[in-house]
């Protein structure tokens, strides 16, 4: 029998605030030679803003931060999931509406470093749905693909249910949901 530890026996969640990413790069080096049977893969940030970089501020340190993050990927060999931050001028907004890839706070260099941009978008929230086609909507969860730098992707958006009470994502059944997305994506 597998339990749940084994299955994940390889995660392992660091909850600490401001490490900086020569911090997180020894961590990585320490489960990988100590801890692990192979080299870690993939990591998790949440979020970019909780990197510390001392002595910079704005855009400088967004650039800063994100070019060692790459530098961090390339020489242990992993993908980085990076949570970041929409910028102000994008809280008016629609909040139901697709969010435009430069939404990203200061996101020039995350934008032109990032092999993916994806965002995510929740269209029940929106202010031009009457209630009725909110409940049509209610739970689905739209995450987009906004950049793609090794490959074409055809459709780039993917369908999900986001369920409030738990925070979990799960898969998108529209034969459970009343209505389609594609009526929603065509009155966009």
């Amino acid at each position: 029998c597998v339990t749940l530890m084994d299955k994940f026996k390889n995660l392992r969640i660091i909850d600490e605030g401001s490490l900086k990413v020569q911090d997180m790069d020894a961590i990585i080096r320490d489960l990988s030679l100590k801890e692990f049977d192979e080299p870690v893969k993939l990591i998790f940030i949440d979020h970019l803003d909780y990197i510390h970089i001392p002595y910079l501020s704005g855009v400088e340190r967004i650039d800063t931060i994100v070019r060692d993050l790459k530098a961090m990927a390339k020489k242990n060999s992993l993908s980085i999931v990076l949570i970041h931050q929409i910028g102000r001028e994008v809280v008016g907004r629609d909040p139901g509406a697709p969010v435009p890839m430069a939404a990203g706070k200061w996101s020039g260099n995350v934008e032109n470093t990032a092999s993916f941009v994806w965002t995510m978008h929740r269209p029940e929230l929106s202010d031009k749905l009457s209630e009725e086609e909110k409940e049509k909507y209610r739970g689905l969860l739209k995450l987009e693909i906004k950049k793609s730098r090794r490959t074409y992707i055809a459709n780039p958006t993917i369908d999900c249910f986001f369920d409030k009470d738990t925070l979990r994502i799960t898969e998108w059944n529209k034969k459970v949901k009343k209505g389609s997305v594609d009526d929603y994506l065509e009155r966009r």
